[in-house]
């Protein structure tokens, strides 16, 4: 059957095995055989996959004619895939679904084991599928309710996919361990926190951290203090030496913390110290003015001033800087990505955000139409599909897409837009013309006033619902807060005490 096709029957396309029991057989010479690999991958490279899944059925030798990665490749890149082969890894091991179409190592003794991207394509067109399923609270992987104490606005919380980790302001630090939990949860379920972290004192907090399993928080009790922990462990891993620092320049990850430890210092620099030991490990100045602004990305960081500096923060070094593409203006906020850094200034009482490929240059400025406020500009995110300035996400070719946006959040391939009551998935892609909303995300609550998005990648997706609570006037000082008022009642957005995770590999 390696050299011929067969004609198939009704039902299923099962390969024939013994040939003298069918009649009705049609020999179609095969022309491919004698012809050079080379020669005959670009004849199959004008196939869709939709083609070159059904040649691989039909016999082993066409299977492994089209098992191979220079068909697959450009296909998975056509679709956005490419990035499931290189940045993010599907493993078989770790996820929930049902690879077994998909062949690796010792798994078969008759067949090649599937190639890298065609394991890629078939891995990915499963992830698609998950997020393109309505309602969520179908998938099989699904991970309901972890209890969050009520009264949320007055503490601090912070997500990095794997923890979910809140402060209260009696001291305590609660982690939760958002791992798959693949066996069935009630939906009511209570689960206790993995990790309560405690001092011998109380004291406030006024800054959270966590990213990569590992916390920073910033506290109050007679004086400030800095101390990371470890989320996995459930202990406290250093104190890093400060005096009134700044809160909003601390960025931490697995293996450095940087921040400016004092109001009174020179602001014209920062701080890289290790997380784990709290130790100074660097001091960098490369600004003429003050820093506004920091991020961090690995072993890269940025420092956003008169212009904006990128730096390799394990070698104390300045790698490069960057200039403000319409002149001399200053730059307020920054952000970097694996990737891309981007840079937000004011042009004619307008905030501007200039978009760099780290690899090739200056990608694309965009103007957001007016001055964005601290927590508008701080809405900003890019990967290889889309950017997204404030309340409005553009294409890389500098296209303005959706607008008018409440929350806009940016998961790998996916991206989540807020609307008034609800949540709408939609897919990117290469091409913005491809961009299409999937749906309209449902909660497993009616009442639900809107979504809070934690944490998003391709896999996973962390949020909490929102819902519109009252309290009389003398219940709180509501502070820099913007309630609603009904009646002599202030009405206030309230996280609901649950998290939900939802897998979605």
């Amino acid at each position: 059957m390696d050299h011929c096709v067969g004609h198939w029957s009704s039902g299923s396309p099962t390969q024939v095995q013994d040939l003298s029991e069918v009649e009705d057989v049609v020999f179609i010479p095969d022309y491919l055989r004698g012809l050079p690999v080379e020669v005959t991958e670009r004849i199959l490279s004008y196939l869709s996959e939709t083609d070159l899944c059904r040649l691989a059925v039909c016999s082993r030798g066409w299977r492994e004619r089209t098992n191979r990665d220079r068909l697959w490749r450009p296909i998975c890149l056509a679709r956005g895939w490419e990035r499931y082969g290189t940045a993010v890894d599907l493993n078989l091991d770790e996820g929930s679904l049902d690879h077994s179409h998909v062949l690796i190592g010792e798994s078969t003794e008759t067949l090649e084991p599937t190639c890298e991207w065609k394991a890629v394509f078939l891995k990915a067109l499963d992830l698609e599928a998950n997020w393109a399923k309505e309602p969520y609270c179908n998938i099989t992987h699904w991970v309901p309710c972890l209890p969050i104490p009520s009264s949320s606005i007055f503490t601090l919380q912070d997500c990095d996919g794997d923890y979910f980790v809140y402060a209260n302001l009696s001291g305590n630090i609660l982690i939760w361990d958002l791992g798959p939990q693949l066996e069935e949860v009630p939906i009511d379920s209570v689960g206790d926190p993995t990790f309560h972290l405690r001092t011998k004192y109380r004291w406030k907090p006024q800054h959270l951290l966590v990213s990569k399993g590992v916390g920073l928080v910033v506290g109050c009790h007679t004086f400030q203090f800095v101390r990371t922990f470890d989320c996995r462990t459930g202990r406290w891993l250093a104190e890093v030496r400060t005096i009134r620092p700044i809160l909003s320049s601390f960025h931490l990850n697995d293996t450095f913390v940087i921040g400016q430890p004092s109001m009174q210092a020179d602001l014209s620099k920062f701080y890289v110290w290790g997380s784990a030991n709290g130790k100074v490990c660097h001091k960098l100045r490369g600004h003429v003015t003050n820093i506004k602004d920091l991020a961090l990305c690995g072993d890269m960081a940025a420092s956003a001033a008169e212009d904006v500096i990128l730096w390799d923060v394990s070698k104390g070094e300045l790698l490069r800087s960057f200039q403000c593409p319409d002149g001399d203006h200053m730059f307020s906020d920054c952000k970097l990505s694996s990737k891309y850094l981007m840079g937000v200034y004011l042009l004619d009482g307008e905030s501007s955000l200039a978009v760099w490929n780290l690899a090739l240059g200056l990608q694309l400025t965009v103007d957001a139409g007016k001055e964005l406020s601290v927590l508008e500009k701080k809405e900003m995110d890019c990967n290889e599909f889309a950017v997204v300035f404030g309340s409005t996400v553009w294409s890389l070719e500098g296209e303005a897409f959706l607008s008018g946006s409440k929350q806009l959040t940016i998961a790998g391939k996916w991206m989540l837009r807020k609307a008034e009551s609800s949540m709408e998935v939609w897919s990117l892609g290469p091409d913005s013309s491809n961009w299409r909303r999937l749906h309209e995300m449902e909660t497993e609550l009616r009442k639900v006033e809107g979504v809070q998005v934690l944490w998003a990648d391709d896999t996973k997706l962390v949020f909490r619902e929102l819902f519109d609570h009252e309290y009389e006037r003398s219940e709180l000082n509501i502070g820099h807060l913007a309630p609603r008022v009904q009646g002599g009642r202030i009405i206030l957005k309230e996280a609901s005490p649950k998290v939900h995770v939802i897998y979605f590999w």
